[in-house]
This record gives structure tokens, C-alpha cells and sequence, in this order.
């Protein structure tokens, strides 16, 4: 038993180190972070051949705590990811070209990787990913990531992106008082995995006491029940508190889109076109802050394909005259 872990433990060093055809360097967009939040890595990815390479679409994150083993975060079930949708275009890199990539590691509060425990725990974390278009979730499941890979399951070697590292801290304060009021209220299991309503209902009770708590923007995401009219306070809320973080920055992306759909709406309804083009250019110029001004690559991505989809200001006056006789 000793000479096969040793040799699924030189398997790996072997993956990690090897010359690859894409060189994946992976750094946390922060350095440190409270349990439960989310957290992306941004990968820059380089082709060092002369031919063309592709990135696989599916990946596993392994995490190495300070202590202990080496674990993949699942507490769903759903070991393997695949990269954001913004990104199916663009796997294949030219020779010797360099692109970055965001993976978002959770989306919400306590969700994908954040929602697994062992990530709750203060200290420091390594975070790799392995990239294969053979990864299963069966497989991982079974097998665990390190018995996959040391078996010779795949046809290949994966793609392993450098090691980034995260430090979680031990709340503090009025964050340690919001967190503890989380895990205790959930039974330890975190918004992720209690009922809707229940997480919806503990989300707007710590809100108005959530002050300037690094979790306060992110129980806005388990808000599932407030009516349109009740949640423009909250988004101006977070909003005005920072406009660059993640969470206000998603609010601005969905306002702003909303008021290019009700101008879109409204030409077929018989509004007026003067408060029609200003309410487009009025979403034009968020969208187009987003996409300049944005730290976070799929963001940006997101505003430019918003943009896209809206029409200049001639070509909705065309529209506008073209529908008006028929209404």
C-alpha cells in the first residue's frame, strides 16, 4: 500500500511539474477572505508552442490546507466544473498566445467551494485546478482526484494551473457576529443548503444589522422574495457603500439591462420616444462604465454583450416610426 501511494504522489508531482503545452498561472483575486465568501481565481493561460492549443472545458479545484490531506470541494456532488459560458469561444489559443481567464470559485454566500466546511476554518489554503475533457463527476466521486489521476484513468495528462493560496481569517467583530448568526440559524449547514424560504427569511433579518459586514452585500443573493419595489433600496444600499465590488457591480449589470429592456418595451407600447432614448442612453452609459471601468473580466464581458444587443440611437427611432403607425 506504501509503494502505491508513493507512486500516485510521484504521478502528481510528475503532472505538476511537466512541461505542458499551455503554461496556466493562477492567482486569488484577494489575498485574504472571511469563511463562506466568494472567491475567483484569475488564470492566465499561455500557448508556448508553435501550433494552436485548446484549454479542456472541464477542471477539478483541489484544496491543501496548512494540515491534512488534499480535498475537492463537493457539497453537492458536483466535483467537476466547466469553464463560465462567456468563455466557450475562446479555448483555443494561437501560438505563443496569452489570455486570462476568470474562475469563479462560489457565486454566493456559502456556495460551490465556500459552501464546503473545511473551507471555513481559519488558516491557509493552496488552490490548483486540473483541466481534462475526460474528468467525470462519477469518477471523481468514487475514485477521489489524486486515485483518478495516479490510476491512469484519463487518456492524458491533465493541464494543472501553479498553486494560488487564500488566507481565511477569523471573523471579527460585527463580521463575526453576522457569520455566527449564519452557521447558527442554518444548523452549521450554511444559505446554500437550507430551504429557500428559511434562507430568505434569515438573510433579510440580518440585513438591517449587517452594518459595514463584508457580509452584508452578499445576503442580498438570498433575498428571493422582496417585490421589485422593495429591492431598489437595497440595491442603492450596497451600491452607494462600493460601486467597484462584485455584488454591486452584478446590480448595476441587472439595472441597467432591465431599463434597455422597458425602453425596448415601451416603443411597441406607444411610449414617448424622447423618454424612451433617454432611458437607452441612460443604460448605455452604465453599461458601457461597466465595461471599461470593471475589474472582473466576465463582468466586462457581460456589459459588451448587453451592449451589443442594443440598437443606436437612429436605428430606435427608426423602429419607433416604423411601429408607431401600426399601434
Amino acid at each position: 500500500m506504501k509503494t502505491i501511494a508513493m507512486a500516485v504522489v510521484v504521478v502528481l508531482s510528475t503532472f505538476a511539474v511537466s512541461a505542458s503545452s499551455l503554461s496556466i498561472t493562477a492567482e486569488t483575486d484577494q489575498i485574504s477572505s472571511l469563511p463562506g465568501i466568494p472567491i475567483t481565481l484569475t488564470l492566465t493561460v499561455e500557448n508556448t508552442t508553435d501550433i494552436s492549443q485548446k484549454l479542456p472545458g472541464r477542471m477539478v479545484l483541489e484544496v491543501q490546507p496548512e494540515h491534512g490531506q488534499p480535498f475537492v470541494p463537493s457539497v453537492l456532488g458536483f466535483p467537476v466544473a466547466g469553464l463560465p459560458d462567456e468563455y466557450r469561444d475562446l479555448q483555443n489559443l494561437d501560438p505563443h498566445e496569452k489570455r486570462t481567464f476568470e474562475i469563479p470559485l462560489s457565486a454566493a454566500l456559502m456556495s460551490g467551494a465556500m459552501a464546503d466546511p473545511r473551507l471555513w476554518s481559519p488558516g491557509t489554503y493552496g488552490l490548483q485546478l486540473f483541466f481534462h475533457d475526460e474528468l467525470r463527476k462519477e469518477d471523481v466521486l468514487r475514485f477521489g482526484l489524486r486515485g483518478l489521476l495516479g490510476a491512469g484513468s484519463i487518456s492524458s495528462e491533465p493541464m494543472v494551473s501553479s498553486r494560488a493560496t487564500i488566507r481565511i481569517k477569523q471573523p471579527a467583530g460585527i463580521d463575526a457576529e453576522i457569520w455566527n448568526a449564519l452557521i447558527s440559524r442554518t444548523q452549521g449547514r450554511g444559505l446554500l443548503l437550507t430551504d429557500d424560504v428559511e434562507a430568505d427569511r434569515i438573510a433579510k433579518e440580518l440585513w438591517p444589522i449587517a452594518g459595514d459586514s463584508a457580509y452584508m452585500p452578499y445576503l442580498i443573493t438570498y433575498m428571493r422574495y422582496v417585490p421589485r419595489k422593495d429591492f431598489d433600496p437595497i440595491w442603492d444600499r450596497v451600491i452607494e457603500h462600493n460601486p467597484g465590488h462584485p455584488v454591486a457591480e452584478q446590480a448595476r449589470l441587472l439595472r441597467a439591462t432591465v431599463k434597455a429592456q422597458e425602453a425596448k418595451s415601451a416603443i411597441y407600447s406607444g411610449g414617448n420616444l424622447q423618454e424612451i432614448l433617454a432611458k437607452t442612453e441612460e443604460a448605455r452609459a452604465e453599461l458601457a462604465a461597466l465595461q471599461e471601468g470593471s475589474q472582473h473580466d466576465l463582468l466586462r464581458i457581460r456589459a459588451r454583450n448587453a451592449l451589443a444587443k442594443m440598437g443606436n440611437r437612429e436605428q430606435i427611432i427608426q423602429t419607433y416610426r416604423e411601429v408607431a403607425p401600426n399601434r
